[in-house]
């Protein structure tokens, strides 16, 4: 399969997952990736289609077996009309969840003989094809296209290119982030890198909305990135951010920002805020403390840092933010996790703590009348151990 899908392009996907399926015994081998705002997930089809005798529609995440594998992270079966079993296999990059591939398993006791064999090869398979669907996204507009379901306006069509990916896990560390509405947030943004002994985070929102702002967050992310990767200390880093958007606006505009280090052996986190929302200090999903630094101007308006940026030992689980905390109450409906469900992936019980159908669910987009809001709380305590950090719009 690697060998063939060294010269495959993004649209040959689907037939190179569903041909190589087949080696392993299963038939109509098929991915779904999940949509941006992970409502649905949606099929990856061939580019002449499923054929005549198969209808195809996006299975909706929180009705379906396939949206509860999604969800929970785990393989799930059912019967088909055939008398064979369609078993549902998640699709991860690291931690963070792309969708779900589906095959038909025409012997049902196939899954688990000889101690799981196949089980243990489709599993693999699945991560496999997860890892071909990430790297085959760089090389066409195919995969990209598929996980939208309207058109992106130009402002988010910059801020979704920018971005990392907006789940990480190691052992030492978790990082989630997330962005609402998904298609069109301008000025917001998020970066973060994870290196030996130390992750580094940071949030902008560019002053305004629409295409200055994006325009905007992107210098802000650009010289943020300059700054990191030059090794620059943080109070350093955020006098760069500084001096590229004065001298870039000539300060008729200014970006707010939070920037975060976190040493990953001993826990101390530091941290400049300019301008905006102090960050949240949360252990065992209650809020500790708000994290307060020296004030300083939003970047672009003037060097006015203090010189050494505020420093604590966590202990906890930092929140950065927007525009904002959200009550404490609206945590459990509130929270942005990587996946709606954030099941098995950071709980070891494997038991959901909000067993409401809202658990793990962002908020509706805003309407016409709505403002944007942060949608944060903290990530549940989970295998992966170490800090964790969240930031979101």
């Amino acid at each position: 399969m690697l060998h063939d899908a060294h010269l495959t392009g993004p649209q040959e996907l689907a037939g190179l997952i569903s041909r190589h399926a087949a080696t392993l015994g299963v038939q109509d081998a098929l991915a779904y990736l999940v949509d941006l705002q992970q409502t649905v997930l949606i099929p990856l089809l061939e580019p002449d289609g499923p054929g005549p005798d198969r209808q195809l529609e996006p299975l909706v995440i929180d009705s379906t077996v396939a949206g509860r594998a999604f969800q929970h992270v785990e393989v799930l079966s059912q019967r088909d009309a055939h008398g064979g079993l369609r078993v549902w296999l998640p699709l991860l990059d690291g931690a963070e969840r792309l969708g779900v591939i589906g095959v038909t398993v025409a012997d049902p006791a196939a899954v688990d003989r000889d101690g799981g064999l196949l089980r243990t090869r489709l599993l693999r398979f699945a991560a496999l094809a997860a890892e071909l669907v990430m790297t085959k996204t760089l090389y066409g507009d195919t995969l990209v296209r598929l996980r939208r379901r309207q058109q992106v306006g130009l402002a988010a069509e910059m801020q979704w290119a920018l971005l990392p990916p907006l789940t990480f896990a190691s052992r030492q560390v978790t990082i989630a982030a997330a962005l609402e509405p998904a298609y069109e947030v301008a000025g917001d943004s998020v970066d973060y890198a994870v290196d030996a002994g130390r992750a580094s985070l940071a949030i902008f929102d560019g002053m305004g909305h629409g295409l200055r702002s994006a325009l905007l967050a992107v210098l802000a992310v650009a010289a943020y990135r300059n700054a990191r990767r030059a090794g620059l200390p943080l109070t350093d880093t955020a006098e760069a951010i500084d001096s590229a958007v004065a001298t870039t606006f000539r300060g008729e505009a200014f970006v707010t920002a939070a920037l975060a280090e976190l040493d990953t052996d001993t826990g101390l986190l530091s941290w400049v805020n300019a301008g905006h929302p102090e960050p949240l200090l949360l252990r065992g999903r209650q809020q500790v403390k708000s994290l307060h630094a020296h004030p300083t101007l939003p970047l672009g308006l003037g060097p006015a840092f203090d010189r050494s940026a505020a420093t604590i030992a966590v202990g906890g689980h930092p929140v950065l933010d927007r525009a904002g905390a959200i009550p404490l109450a609206g945590l459990a409906r509130a929270w942005p996790p990587p996946c709606r469900h954030p099941r098995r992936l950071h709980e070891p019980s494997g038991r959901c703590e909000h067993p409401d159908d809202h658990c793990g669910r962002l908020p509706p987009a805003p309407g016409p009348s709505q403002p944007e809001e942060p949608a944060l709380a903290p990530v549940p305590a989970g295998m992966h151990g170490g800090w964790r950090l969240s930031c979101g719009y």
